[in-house]
């Protein structure tokens, strides 16, 4: 409890400023080489331009959404912490672009990138609405800078910031989605782990946790973005830019 017990104290005297948790679940206990590069950036730009900043990881878990669900746990615990951005070990990217998506108001903002060994699919979808011409068209915000947001159906979860208030407001919407994993924090067995990220079946098909979640936002009435100035490589043997 001594954790917020010191935020509450020194609440009334201190302006509250922006901690971002950067939070990776590692399957086999390793990174690519151009994460841990984009990551060592990251924090040296992060420090020049004055955000605080945590690294969180977790290791081994072979289920991805639980892994998700217990980082996001773990970033609820710390009270000073305002934004949770999630990165796959398997991704880099440009510095400039992760701090231009934190210093964005917008709850929910992820990146899109092409899936691996599957070059005409994209990771994050975007919402396609119908305009006063009966067309197709994308939807979202301008920018100051002359681009503009893109309002998303689904965002991936291997590039993904996520705003404090959000998930609360998950937590309190869906009170009935917890489980307990004594294997996951044996010293606290009993634990509640809230289910942010789960994978399902609909209609016969397959969603991993990332379109669980979206579901989850959407249903809650939350706009998701997807950022498109931000330059992203998905690896494997080789890179998968976009």
């Amino acid at each position: 409890e001594l954790p917020w017990l010191y935020h509450a104290a020194r609440k009334p005297f201190y302006r509250k400023l922006m901690k971002v948790i950067i939070a990776t679940p590692f399957y086999e206990v390793k990174a690519y080489s151009p994460y841990v590069t984009s990551l060592m950036n990251t924090g040296r730009l992060l420090t020049a331009v004055g955000i605080d900043y945590r690294f969180m990881e977790l290791s081994g878990d072979s289920y991805v959404h639980r892994a998700r669900n217990t980082l996001t746990d773990m970033f609820l615990r710390d009270p000073d912490a305002t934004d949770l951005f999630f990165i796959d070990s398997d991704m880099s990217w440009d510095p400039q672009g992760f701090v231009n998506m934190c210093m964005l108001p917008d709850d929910v903002i992820g990146g899109a990138y092409p899936v691996k060994n599957n070059w005409g699919a994209w990771t994050s979808i975007p919402k396609i609405g119908e305009g006063d011409d009966g067309m197709k068209h994308l939807q979202g915000r301008p920018l100051d800078d002359g681009s503009a947001l893109i309002e998303a159906q689904v965002l991936a979860g291997g590039f993904l910031r996520i705003k404090r208030s959000v998930l609360e407001r998950f937590r309190d919407t869906y009170t009935d989605d917890w489980y307990v994993e004594p294997s996951t924090d044996p010293a606290n067995p009993e634990h509640k782990f809230t289910a942010f990220y789960a994978a399902e079946k609909v209609d016969h098909r397959f969603f991993g946790e990332d379109h669980y979640f979206s579901k989850k936002l959407r249903d809650m009435g939350i706009r998701m973005f997807i950022y498109p100035n931000v330059n992203l490589m998905h690896w494997g043997t080789k890179e998968f830019a976009g």
